[in-house]
């Protein structure tokens, strides 16, 4: 990761910045660079460079790079593109997986607030993370007011309390 303040004083970094935000490719040979970028690749020994901009739901995401740190070499077009397809199929995988995740997490509260049983979710500390509106009817209280609140001090009646502690 680069500094910003690197970044802002040294005029190759600010135009790659650019570049990248507009999905440019950035191919080359390290003794063409100077500044940071030089000699931060030249500690890499990275001789040639290629890389592509990964893009998800329209924002600039990562940047994926190939390197040469063996010999000088001039990229074809074939390997250009084939690194932007890979860089588009990265883009892809990571919109789907965050769609997935949405749609699985909408299910989930779905079921959840649907559900005719008290659902009672609990952390590893007994601190109460999920109370749907079924336990809210069972036992009282409003959700907002419950959550983060122990399971043992609040749900469990007092009499069952010894009991619930001790295992049994």
């Amino acid at each position: 990761v680069i500094m910003q303040s690197v970044v802002n004083s040294d005029p190759l970094l600010e135009r790659l910045a650019e570049d990248e935000r507009q999905g440019k490719i950035f191919a080359g040979h390290t003794r063409d660079l100077e500044g940071f970028l030089r000699t931060d690749f030249e500690k890499q020994h990275i001789k040639s460079f290629l890389s592509v901009s990964v893009f998800a739901h329209g924002h600039l995401w990562g940047t994926l790079a190939v390197n040469d740190c063996v010999n000088e070499r001039e990229w074809t077009d074939e390997e250009e593109a084939t690194l932007h397809i890979v860089a588009l199929a990265i883009g892809d995988a990571i919109e789907r997986s965050l769609s997935d995740a949405h749609a699985s997490e909408v299910i989930r509260r779905t079921m959840l607030q649907a559900s005719l049983d008290a659902i009672i979710v609990i952390d590893e500390t007994g601190s109460i993370i999920e109370f749907n509106p079924a336990a809210e009817k069972m036992f009282g209280y409003q959700r907002s007011d419950i959550l983060g609140k122990d399971l043992l001090d609040t749900v469990v009646p007092e009499y069952y309390r010894k009991g619930y502690v001790s295992g049994a």
